[in-house]
Formats: structure tokens, C-alpha cells, sequence
């Protein structure tokens, strides 16, 4: 009989051989095996709050892997606990059956049963992910600036080149970062260890001996035949300050000599109203008079696995005017516990719910993705009803709801699990 359990050391070999393949763009040779026994061994010692399950077949064989970790995150300036999805992966002989959504169903099953509120992960199929019902989170922009585009103002007083030894001063950061922005999830030593890895320049900004900010680039040959050729590419820019970003505006400035553009990503929504000239100098992307931005991409995917936790916390927020009684009937095709008809009404001076049938006057009907990214923040309530991915008995009320629904904010999560 099939089996989903934990790995341990004796499933390493398994796991290597399992994982290269399902994720063979990143390489079949000996560094590629090196790479994933590093990554298993080094999750083994985790524990339960960040470990590998596998999916077993009758005869013992690992034919499917998941990691699963568990993390505060940021929901509206609350804390919610959140399940991380990663490194999901089904042998190369038995695709097709299943056995993602038998891992996916498992884990979130799981995490319920623990407390947890949402599901989060990094996508590689949009639509793969949708159908399980996971929303569009976050949107990651891609900008490609000469160096003398970002604004000069005057000052680098305050940058400091960090190591990874200053892994304490980094993670504390990242928690202030954390309590500030909806979305994000509280990242672990261990995931800001990894990011510190490799051949990376960091620059942090201090102010009055705290960390302000950290900017983490790399240099990258623009051609196999050029010595002096070089773009400068951005892993990480984290600001919580205005002091911070102008400081590394001004340092990436004074990259002109050196460098011919930075690459940069970002989740902040209005990047490009922070400079004069935010083009980049492609101008292949639009046949037309347009010029070049940025490129877009996803980022997490959110998923709501416990309605009526998330339902209290939308109910905190106090009574808009004139709500009416709201039933949310809803579609979820990976939790039928979680499927059918949640009542809002009003209780006195409070917004309150309930599973119980009441006489509704707005019906609203959605599918489990579209609500977690309408109540994420990435997707507004009107362009839903636009599309027909909602349904509502009586437009009428449509102001009302978005007042309760909207997250006030773009989720952003810089987790890379």
C-alpha cells in the first residue's frame, strides 16, 4: 500500500536521484547530485518545522517528494501560521499520477490539523497551482537601468560591506521587514544562511548602529570576450528607510564607470515611479511607440486553508456601512471540508460568522484560489466580478464587499524556499 512519511538518511540516495531528474534545468551531472544531497542533509537536521515527506509506492520505492516547513506570516498586520510548499518533484517514470496532488493534499492536510491558516509557494506551473487552488500572490518586476538612472543624492555615508558573520544583525532586519509588510513570511537563520552563500558583495546601511537596509549583487561578464563588459546583478534590496534606498541609489550611480546596467527585481509595485527615466534600452518587447519597463513575473502563490481563521481576521477590521448579511459560498476542490457556505452578518457593534444557514441578502460564489488572492491584495473584487469569476446575487452591494475584502496592500514575500 502506498505510503507519504518523512525522509531519512536512508532515502538520501533516492531523493538525489529523484529530485535531479524532476528538476533536471538545473543540471544531471556530478555538481548537481553534490547539490542535492547538500540541500537534504542539511534539511534532515531541521526537525519537524522544516523537513522532506516522500510519496512510497507498494514496493517501498520513493517515487514523489515535498518539502514542508511552517512559518509565521504577516495576514493584514496579523500573524497567521503558514505552510511552505517547496521542492515538490514526482519520479520521472510515474508522472502523471497523482502523486503531487497526493503530496500537496497530505501536507496541507497536515498543516490544518497544526494550526496553519494559509499555504505558500513558489510556482513553476501557474495553472498547475490554480487548479489546486492557490491564488496569485505577488508580482516580481524585472528592471534592467543603466547605473546613471538612479538618482545621485549626494550621500553614501552610512554603507557598510557585511560578511555572513553579520548573520545576526541580517535576520533582525529581515523580522522588522517582516512585521511591516503583508504577505511576508518570517524567514529562519537557516534561509537567510543560504542567501548569504556563494560569490555575492553585501552592502548594508546603518544608522545609529542599526541596519537599515542590505543590498546583495554580483558581477556578471556582459560576453565571454570582454574584461570590462560587466552588468551588476541584484539578488536582494531590502529598505526600511528612506535614508537606506537613497543611499544605495547613490552608490549603484556611482557603478557608471564599471558597469553597464544593474539588474534589478522587485515586488514593490511603484519601482518605476522612483526615478526620471525608468526605460530600459529593449526596445524588441513592443512593436509599437512603447517603450520597455520592466517584465513581469509571479511570485508566491497564497493559499487559504482555514477559511474561518481568515474569516476572523477580516471580521476584526469593524462593520462598513450598510453591510448586509453575506454568504460566501465556496469552491475547493482539495478541501471538501473547507467547501461550501460561510454566513457574515452583523452582531451588535461587530461583523461576525458562522456555518450555520442564515437568509442572506448577496450571495457572492468563488472558487478557494480567486478569494486567497482577492483577500492577499493581489486581485480587487471588481475585477473578479468583471470577469465572471465571481458571481454576485445583487451587484448593489459590490462597495460594500470590497471595503471588507480589500487587503489595503500588495502581498510581498522575499522568502526563496
Amino acid at each position: 500500500m502506498s505510503d507519504i512519511r518523512k525522509l531519512t538518511q536512508e532515502d538520501k540516495e533516492a531523493f538525489k536521484r529523484l529530485t535531479v531528474y524532476a528538476y533536471a534545468g538545473k543540471g544531471l551531472g556530478i555538481d548537481a547530485y553534490e547539490k542535492r544531497e547538500k540541500m537534504f542533509l542539511k534539511i534532515l537536521q531541521r526537525g519537524e518545522e522544516d523537513c522532506f515527506k516522500g510519496f512510497f509506492e507498494d514496493d517501498g520505492s520513493l517515487t514523489g517528494t515535498v518539502r514542508v516547513l511552517t512559518q509565521p506570516l504577516n495576514f493584514r498586520g496579523n500573524q497567521l501560521t503558514a505552510l511552505g510548499i517547496a521542492t515538490l518533484a514526482a519520479d520521472l517514470f510515474h508522472k502523471k499520477e497523482k502523486i503531487a496532488f497526493k503530496l500537496i493534499k497530505d501536507a496541507v492536510e497536515h498543516a490544518v490539523e497544526k494550526g496553519a491558516a494559509m499555504a505558500v509557494l513558489d510556482p513553476f506551473n501557474i495553472g498547475f497551482y490554480r487548479n489546486m487552488g492557490f491564488g496569485l500572490g505577488a508580482q516580481v518586476r524585472q528592471y534592467r537601468l543603466k547605473p546613471s538612472r538612479f538618482f545621485n543624492y549626494s550621500s553614501k555615508e552610512g554603507l557598510v560591506e557585511l560578511s555572513p558573520s553579520d548573520i545576526g544583525e541580517i535576520k533582525e532586519l529581515y523580522d522588522r521587514y517582516y512585521e511591516t509588510h503583508h504577505g511576508m513570511m518570517k524567514q529562519s537563520a537557516g534561509e537567510i544562511e543560504d542567501l548569504l552563500q556563494g560569490d555575492h558583495i553585501m552592502v548594508g546601511f546603518r544608522k545609529k548602529s542599526q541596519l537599515e537596509g542590505l543590498l546583495i549583487f554580483t558581477f556578471k561578464r556582459v560576453g565571454e570576450d570582454t574584461v570590462y563588459g560587466i552588468d551588476l546583478m541584484v539578488d536582494e534590496m531590502v529598505t526600511l528607510t528612506t535614508a537606506a534606498f537613497q543611499a544605495f541609489s547613490t552608490f549603484l550611480h556611482s557603478q557608471a564607470d564599471q558597469v553597464r546596467e544593474v539588474l534589478l527585481e522587485t515586488q514593490d509595485p511603484h519601482f518605476s515611479e522612483y526615478f526620471d527615466d525608468p526605460s530600459s534600452d529593449d526596445f524588441s518587447t513592443f512593436q509599437t511607440r512603447h517603450q520597455e519597463i520592466c517584465r513581469l513575473g509571479v511570485g508566491m502563490m497564497y493559499r487559504v486553508i482555514n477559511m474561518e481563521h481568515v474569516l476572523g481576521v477580516l471580521t476584526e477590521k469593524g462593520i462598513p456601512e450598510a453591510f448586509p448579511n453575506l454568504c460566501i459560498d465556496v469552491k475547493d476542490r482539495l478541501l471538501p471540508n473547507q467547501e461550501g457556505a460561510y454566513y457574515l452578518y452583523k452582531e451588535g457593534n461587530q461583523l461576525a460568522f458562522s456555518r450555520q444557514s442564515r437568509v442572506p441578502e448577496v450571495t457572492m460564489t468563488i472558487d478557494i484560489a480567486d478569494f486567497s488572492a482577492l483577500v492577499m491584495g493581489s486581485v480587487k473584487l471588481g475585477s473578479l466580478l468583471f470577469s465572471g469569476k465571481v458571481t454576485l446575487s445583487n451587484h448593489k452591494y459590490l462597495p460594500v464587499l470590497a471595503v471588507l475584502l480589500d487587503a489595503g496592500a500588495v502581498p510581498v514575500c522575499l522568502s526563496r524556499f
